[in-house]
């Protein structure tokens, strides 16, 4: 009998990792990368959690929450952390949480495709009091040794979550603004962003900081962390040269006080010694 369960369980355990991956979409009507931070996931420090381990995609209080792939509803609940929220159990042993919730649309142990609806954006829970957003969370049931990250606070804890940034964008990905495909998106949504990204290259060359913001409409999640990057760039820049000219303003002025005061001794010794006495 203990053979027989064993056996089940390990048939059970299986299956979960050869059930394909669907397609993925962001789990917000409407929304686009442009939503939320890219480098919001694994930011430090952050809360009682220590880390953020998801994204917060901002938007309009009641706009559908979507599932983000299909699943199974395993959790419907509220809490003091996530407030109104709802766990869904995915392929490969994913399982996606979506927190803050104004209204609970799902129901525990019932199927859910794509892109069906499954609660609306709140700020419920410790998101009481601030802008409306989703909290999507992508966390394993098993460790991924390949995401361990010793860099990272709770290094231990990286190969169990999966970047929300790397699985909205990777495979097959649906959303409003975009569809990228196996074989690439299409050139006419990404040619525009690349086109401001070069513009705001210019404008860093030239020292126009103020002009270089982030883009409204990065289309990708690659884009949109390389638009992060451009807008950093003039606040780094200017970092640096302060640190430059404040390192400069020191060493000048460790040099200056021994010169000074050599010129001042050369200028003694040469004076005649009638005037010197």
């Amino acid at each position: 009998m203990k053979i027989k369960w064993l056996l089940l369980s390990l048939s059970v355990l299986t299956a979960g990792f050869l059930i394909p991956e669907s397609h993925h979409r962001i789990p917000v009507a409407g929304a686009s990368v442009a939503d939320w931070h890219p480098k919001s996931f694994w930011y430090y420090p952050w809360g009682r959690s220590g880390t953020h381990k998801g994204i917060d995609i901002f938007a309009r209080e009641g706009k559908p929450v979507l599932a983000a792939s299909d699943g199974v509803v395993i959790y419907t609940g509220n809490d003091s952390v996530g407030g109104n929220i709802v766990l869904v159990l995915a392929a490969k042993w994913q399982f996606h949480y979506y927190a803050h919730l104004q209204r609970i649309d799902a129901h525990a142990f019932r199927l859910v495709g794509t892109g069906e609806p499954i609660g609306t954006v709140g700020s419920t829970g410790n998101a009481s009091g601030k802008p409306p957003h989703l909290h999507f969370a992508i966390r394993s049931l098993f460790p991924l040794p390949w995401l361990y990250d010793s860099r990272k606070p709770q290094a231990w804890n990286t190969m169990f979550y999966i970047d929300p940034n790397k699985f909205l964008a990777g495979g097959k990905f649906m959303s409003k603004h975009i569809l990228v495909a196996d074989d690439g998106a299409y050139p006419s949504s990404i040619s525009k962003p690349i086109r401001e990204l070069i513009r705001q290259t210019g404008r860093i060359k030239q020292g126009e900081q103020k002009l270089v913001e982030p883009l409204k409409k990065p289309v990708t999640c690659e884009i949109a962390l390389l638009s992060g990057s451009f807008a950093d760039m003039p606040q780094a820049l200017a970092e640096r040269a302060d640190y430059v000219q404040r390192f400069a303003s020191h060493v000048s002025h460790e040099f200056k006080t021994p010169l000074t005061s050599m010129q001042r001794a050369l200028f003694v010794v040469s004076l005649p010694l009638s005037v010197q006495g």
